[in-house]
């Protein structure tokens, strides 16, 4: 199965990061700028936590494996390029890897326009739209957490220059290994609805959806236990059939605004870099 890279260089980690062997215990507290070792009981909840992937994704991978070939097939014969899009990402202790997913979009999509994308986006393909409705182009992402690269459950993983956005409180995000499922994903489960109409999709997703998002990614950081993933995987599958229903826990951050909504048909804002 062939598969497209962005050909943007993988950002190199940096050198305190890449020598100073941080192993998969090592977490970073709010407000701190280095990783420290675990405790003993965050140690017993991660290695919880990649049980859970461990099992649940290998099951996935076996159900999900028909749809996984057919949707394959399609890809390749009603587009003209790979079958999978492998776009560079930032995990876990601020690691780039590749993430995988169904190639939705033209090949070249990210030298064609921004990196966030709306939902009328004219770089996404025919059968891309479908995939995106239903979240089935995110399918190959149990590789990705059978691998070890992501969890079920985790903070949607970002493109570098937002991480480097990242004030410290929030790197305690980078704790957790990038999830396919999160509050903010359930939060905002059509970011191309809300990005819609936005002559500069960047900087609507930086002000429109970013500071939510943010807020709720944290919330998991601090609060992440196998219950918790539990209850964030029930939820995202009653999303999928209530679009405008929200769990108790994240009710009170109301639903994001879409730039329509809040511009009509005025330009985005310019958004402020992160302190």
């Amino acid at each position: 199965m062939t598969c497209f890279r962005t050909r943007d260089y993988i950002p190199r980690v940096d050198a305190r990061r890449r020598n100073s062997g941080l192993s998969t215990g090592d977490v970073l507290t709010p407000g701190e700028t280095e990783f420290r070792p675990a405790s003993p009981v965050e140690k017993d909840v991660l290695m919880a936590k990649r049980c859970f992937d461990i099992v649940l994704s290998s099951i996935g991978i076996l159900l999900a494996g028909p749809a996984i070939l057919a949707l394959a097939a399609i890809v390749k014969l009603t587009s003209p390029g790979p079958v999978l899009y492998c776009g560079v990402r930032v995990g876990r202790h601020n690691k780039p890897f590749r993430i995988m997913k169904f190639r939705s979009m033209v090949v070249n999509a990210e030298k064609l326009g921004a990196a966030s994308t709306a939902g009328h986006d004219p770089r996404i393909t025919k059968i891309g739209h479908f995939m995106r409705k239903y979240k089935l182009d995110e399918l190959p992402q149990l590789f990705n957490v059978w691998l070890g690269t992501m969890s079920f459950v985790g903070p949607r993983p970002e493109v570098q220059k937002f991480v480097d956005m990242y004030t410290d409180e929030e790197k305690i995000i980078l704790n957790m290994r990038p999830g396919i499922t999160d509050w903010a994903s359930i939060w905002n489960s059509d970011e191309g609805h809300v990005l819609d109409g936005a002559p500069d999709a960047d900087a609507a997703y930086a002000e429109l959806i970013r500071p939510t998002k943010l807020q709720l990614q944290m919330k998991y950081a601090r609060e992440h236990s196998v219950w918790t993933d539990m209850k964030i995987i029930f939820y995202t599958f009653a999303k999928l059939t209530q679009k405008g229903w929200l769990p108790p826990e994240i009710r009170h951050f109301g639903h994001p605004q879409t730039y329509k909504e809040k511009y009509g048909d005025q330009p985005a804002t310019e958004v402020r870099r992160a302190a």
